[in-house]
């Protein structure tokens, strides 16, 4: 039988943005899990991954501050395991860094963002066709979801659809085949966590967003896509809550409620 399914979180969340959860913390509480229903595996500090990766029903991979053109050691080491749990027939779900590490993994393109950084909350749009995958059955043909990422997948992998889309990235939603799903949005994101990471590059004067001046990467362009006001976005979030209800049928009446409507203040243990 496979065991609980595992977060593979990819680094750390800064002290700075004042939040009480890490990038796996905010997965589990947004998706309503059990506290055995899952585990998190800090896949920037070592590996220990799984000999077989049938040994979880699913896997998440996290956003991170990283970028995968980066590719750091621990980066290339989640790619190798990520295509073998994708070989292994076992569910994938990536998110930001996790969407465009699984692209890579499976042989697509991923670099900086033609238009520069998307940031806050933005509208998404359903590809046509896409109201057929099961995840994605019922939504509206667009909604709001919560954005964070100077990267994105330029070219999708082999077999790989794009799903949906918004006015900066034509990728937003990636699926491989029938058990890999990746968002470049953030589902995790409530409007506080979302309003932790945009502060990291706008702020606010006299009623006006104003962006902060900081340089971009390098070789990063320098637009900004900025969505504001940041807001909770349950449309996405549902797509999260229907993959781990997916992956974990047998414990449905189990979840706790996935909370959408609640909140993280900043700052609170």
């Amino acid at each position: 039988m496979s065991g609980p399914l595992l977060i593979l979180q990819t680094g750390n969340v800064p002290r700075r943005f004042g939040l009480r959860d890490g990038f796996g913390e905010m997965f589990a509480r947004r998706a309503g899990l059990a506290p055995d229903d899952f585990r998190i595996l800090d896949a920037a500090r070592g590996p220990g991954y799984p000999r077989d990766p049938r040994a979880h029903c699913a896997y998440i991979v996290t956003g991170s501050l990283s970028m995968v053109t980066a590719r750091p050691l621990w980066s290339l080491r989640l790619a190798d395991f990520i295509l073998r749990a994708v070989e292994s027939g076992v569910p994938v779900l990536g998110v930001c860094y996790g969407h465009q590490l699984v692209a890579r993994a499976l042989g697509g393109r991923v670099g900086w963002n033609p238009n520069g950084l998307e940031m806050g909350t933005h509208e998404v749009t359903l590809a046509p066709g896409a109201e057929g995958h099961p995840l994605l059955r019922g939504l509206p043909p667009s909604f709001p979801a919560n954005l964070s990422h100077r990267q994105s997948i330029l070219d999708p992998p082999p077999g790989g659809r794009p799903l949906a889309f918004s006015a900066a990235d034509p990728c937003q939603i990636l699926a491989v085949g029938e058990k890999v799903l990746t968002l470049q949005f953030h589902p995790e994101f409530d409007r506080w966590i979302a309003s932790a990471f945009a502060r990291e590059h706008f702020t606010t004067k006299d009623g006006r967003t104003v962006p902060l001046l900081r340089r971009p990467p390098r070789g990063a362009p320098a637009g900004l896509s900025l969505g504001v006001p940041v807001r909770n976005t349950p449309v996405a979030a549902l797509i999260l809550r229907r993959f781990v209800e997916g992956a974990l049928p047998r414990h449905r009446a189990r979840l706790a409620p996935a909370g959408f409507g609640d909140v993280q203040a900043p700052g609170n243990a």
